[in-house]
């Protein structure tokens, strides 16, 4: 499934003017455990959060004060992290994307698979949700 993450972020994201970025995309997995948005501009990226669950990330580092564990986040270069955050992209009325599907746009790609949602960008680093665990790379 990675592989073919890389190979089709390399066939199907074009290169975007940094002026003229893509309006944001947002869609949720098949089951609603998975939302996410990708965002494109200055700072190309994708974020998703998960909606209940077991979080693998209990534990917040000592400078996070905010909410842990359940946003995640990958750019188009580096690994998938977890987000020390207060708001959410959690949003029942956006697209559903079944298993199955993806979406790419600026460099990074999301697969709806069942249960969960993997995130990578092209250098096959990213995140994979699901309710019962998150992993990164």
């Amino acid at each position: 499934m990675r592989l073919f993450a890389v190979l089709l972020l390399a066939a199907a994201t074009p290169a975007t003017a940094q002026d003229d970025p893509l309006p944001d995309l947002p869609f949720q997995s098949g089951a609603g455990e998975v939302f996410c948005v990708i965002v494109t501009g200055e700072r190309n990226h994708v974020r998703c959060d998960l909606y209940g669950g077991e979080l693998t990330f209990a534990d917040p580092p000592q400078d996070c004060e905010a909410g842990w564990g359940y946003a995640f986040e990958v750019g188009i270069t580096g690994s998938g992290k977890v987000l020390c955050t207060d708001d959410t992209v959690i949003d029942e009325t956006i697209q559903v994307m079944e298993p199955g599907y993806s979406h790419s746009r600026g460099g990074v790609a999301c697969f709806s698979e069942d249960g969960g949602m993997t995130c990578l960008n092209a250098e096959n680093l990213g995140f994979t949700l699901r309710q019962d665990e998150q992993v990164l790379y």
